[in-house]
Order: structure tokens, then C-alpha cells, then sequence
């Protein structure tokens, strides 16, 4: 038996190399924010604080880089089980998605942080406990992942998302 021709032709089907993990690029962005002068809603978390945010803390896509590792979403079929001649069949009738995670590099100043905390208080007013709109706090996330020569070989985009936990 040849092992090594074994390999080669396993080898084969990977014209283009194997997906890396650590090649990828994301994109976030800040929501719009809170409108108004809202009471109990964290000053940067309104619109125009926002703004000032997302230039002051990703100015030049600093967050977008400083993605450590990144779960990219699986997607699972909810089905039902029917039997016909006494034998079960799974039928799908929706999917369902499982969290993204993400982990960051952060910075002495720790910037990466407040920024996810900015846009955590766009989703929640932490002084009343009270949430606001849904269209101030949600914001599409961009990920994609990068062959060798940093060129974009297959994308997701996370409509709507927000953070729902920080550690």
C-alpha cells in the first residue's frame, strides 16, 4: 500500500489549501442610539453620542482588528418526527442559529470594552432596568473569511445583532 500516494490524493481536494482559522474580517459598526435627550439613557449611547463613539473607539476599523477569535454562527434544522410504516422521520420546519462569541484583544485603556459597553447601554437603560427601542440598539455585523492571500472567500452578515454578554 502507498501511504504516501494516499496522502497526495487526500491532498487533491484541497486545491487551494485548507481554511484557517485565523484568517478572517469583521466589521462592526455602533447602532444608531437612543433619540433624543432621553432620561436614564447613558449619554453615549445616544445618537449623536454614538456617533462620536464608533469615530473615537473604531476609527479606522481598530476594533474590527483587535477580533482575537471568532465562532462563525451554525445554523440547526428544528424538526418534527413523523413515522410512516413504523419508521421515524425527522422533518425539518425551521433553523435555528446558536450565539456568535467573539474574543478581543484589548488595549491598556481598554478601548474594545467600552465600546461594547457603549453599545450595551444602547440596548439597555442600566439606571431603571428599562430596554429601549429595538431599531436604536441593533447593528449588522460583517464576517468573512480570508483565503491566504487576504482576498474574502466566503461571507456572513449578523442582521440586527447587539452584544448579549461581555466577560
Amino acid at each position: 500500500r502507498n501511504e504516501d500516494g494516499e496522502i497526495w490524493r487526500f491532498l487533491s481536494h484541497f486545491k487551494n489549501g485548507f481554511a484557517k482559522a485565523n484568517r478572517y474580517r469583521i466589521e462592526f459598526s455602533l447602532p444608531k442610539g437612543c433619540s433624543g435627550n432621553v432620561d436614564d439613557v447613558n449619554q453615549y449611547s445616544r445618537s449623536a453620542g454614538i456617533k462620536t463613539s464608533e469615530v473615537f473607539y473604531n476609527k479606522n476599523g481598530s476594533i474590527n482588528i483587535k477580533a482575537h477569535t471568532v465562532t462563525f454562527p451554525q445554523r440547526a434544522f428544528q424538526t418534527f418526527e413523523i413515522k410512516h410504516n413504523s419508521a421515524p422521520f425527522k422533518i425539518p420546519y425551521t433553523s435555528s442559529y446558536d450565539p456568535v462569541t467573539f474574543t478581543f484583544y484589548n488595549d491598556a485603556d481598554m478601548d474594545v470594552r467600552r465600546y461594547f459597553d457603549i453599545w450595551q447601554g444602547a440596548v439597555m437603560n442600566f439606571s431603571n432596568n428599562t430596554t429601549n427601542f429595538y431599531n436604536e440598539y441593533v447593528s449588522d455585523i460583517k464576517m468573512f473569511i480570508q483565503n491566504d492571500r487576504g482576498e474574502d472567500v466566503y461571507g456572513v452578515i449578523l442582521f440586527e445583532a447587539f452584544p448579549l454578554g461581555l466577560s
